[in-house]
């Protein structure tokens, strides 16, 4: 089960890292700067207007069964019990590049939906407004391994 075959013509390019691709896998104007949390990082920010219930686009990355060794666990997701999304790679999915407003003032405003065994889709839970950063609940296993 290798990665996503993706031609990074078709996505919009939002920034570059450590000279490697983070690809807009969404039909949406959303870019990659500073996060609007002190020491988050980077955050992932919405140039457009976007419906509450929007689908985004899917959290992309190599579908990995458990056992398998990984560098960093932050960009995985599982999809069922011994099987789990890892998009740490690059080129990274802008997806992946959403952080948590866990302990901060922010609202969360978008989810994890699963779809079918290989598939995870980010959606909006509010209305999204240009300049908007998204923020997405993580794990309690994410949040557990941090402290």
């Amino acid at each position: 089960m290798g990665r996503p075959h993706h031609k990074a013509e078709n996505y919009r390019r939002s920034k570059i890292v450590s000279d490697e691709l983070i690809y807009n896998n969404t039909h949406f104007e959303l870019v990659v700067r500073p996060s609007s949390i002190c020491e988050a990082g980077d955050g992932v920010f919405s140039l457009e207007s976007i419906p509450t219930g929007t689908v985004l686009g899917s959290y992309e990355g190599q579908i990995k069964k458990s056992g398998v060794k990984i560098k960093n666990q932050s960009y995985c997701l599982v999809l069922k019990k011994d099987v789990f999304i890892d998009a740490f790679a690059f080129p990274r999915c802008i997806l992946a590049m959403i952080n948590d407003a866990h302990g901060s003032n922010f609202e969360l405003n978008c989810c994890f939906q699963k779809v079918n065994k290989t598939t995870i889709v980010v959606t909006t839970t509010t209305e999204i407004h240009p300049g908007d950063e998204l923020f997405i609940p993580y794990s309690d296993c994410f949040w557990k391994r941090k402290k």
